[in-house]
C-alpha cells in the first residue's frame, strides 16, 4: 500500500466532536441528535472521505491511521460531553469510524488505531482498545498498535515516502515514547 491517511482527535462524545447526523441512542433510553455545528463538521468529514481521499489516492489501496483520542472521555471537570457514560461515547465513535474502516478495507487497506492520551481514553488507553475491538466485532478489521508498532510511515503530499520500523513504544516519565530503528 502506497497511501496512508492519518487523522486524530475526533473526540466523539463531546458536543464539539464528530457525531453522525442520525440520532444516537444513549444509556437510559434517551438519544442525542447532532448540533448544527456537528452536522456541518459531518458534511466536511464525509466530503474528505468521499471526494478528497479517492482523488488523492487515485483509486489505489490505502491504509488509515487514527492517531488517538477517538472519544472525548471524562476529563478536566469538563461539562461538554454528550454523556459521561463512555459506552455511549464509544457507540458514537463507532458510528463515525465504521464507514471509514469499511471504505479502507474495500480498497485492500488496513485500519490502524493508536492509543490517545489518558485524559481522553483511559489511563491505559483501554477505551481506545475497546473501540477498536468493537469495530472488529462488527466484522471490520482494526489493529490497535499501542505496545509494538510495526510500521510508521512518513507522508508527503499524500504518498508514503519512507517507511521506518518502530522497535518499541515504552513509557518514559508517563509519556509514550517510540524508539525508531532503520
Amino acid at each position: 500500500v502506497r497511501n496512508l491517511i492519518a487523522f486524530s482527535d475526533t473526540h466523539c462524545g463531546c458536543r464539539l466532536g464528530l457525531c453522525p447526523p442520525q440520532p444516537i441512542g444513549l444509556d437510559g433510553g434517551g438519544s442525542y441528535v447532532a448540533s448544527e455545528f456537528q452536522r456541518q463538521m459531518w458534511t466536511l468529514w464525509r466530503e474528505f472521505w468521499d471526494v478528497w481521499v479517492p482523488e488523492v489516492t487515485k483509486g489505489e489501496p490505502y491504509d488509515v491511521v487514527h492517531n488517538g483520542d477517538a472519544i472525548d472521555g471524562v476529563h478536566h471537570n469538563s461539562t461538554t460531553q454528550i454523556s459521561h457514560n463512555l459506552e455511549d461515547q464509544i457507540r458514537i465513535a463507532e458510528a463515525v469510524l465504521r464507514p471509514v474502516v469499511a471504505q479502507c478495507k474495500a480498497t485492500g487497506g488496513t485500519y490502524y488505531h493508536i492509543r490517545g492520551t489518558e485524559a481522553h481514553v483511559g489511563q491505559s488507553g483501554e477505551y481506545e482498545e475497546r473501540l477498536a475491538r468493537t469495530l472488529v466485532d462488527r466484522g471490520l478489521e482494526a489493529r490497535v498498535d499501542a505496545v509494538l508498532v510495526r510500521k510508521l510511515a512518513v507522508v508527503v503530499a499524500g504518498r508514503v515516502q519512507r517507511l521506518v520500523r518502530v522497535l518499541d513504544v515504552m513509557s518514559e516519565h508517563g509519556r509514550d515514547v517510540a524508539r525508531v530503528i532503520g
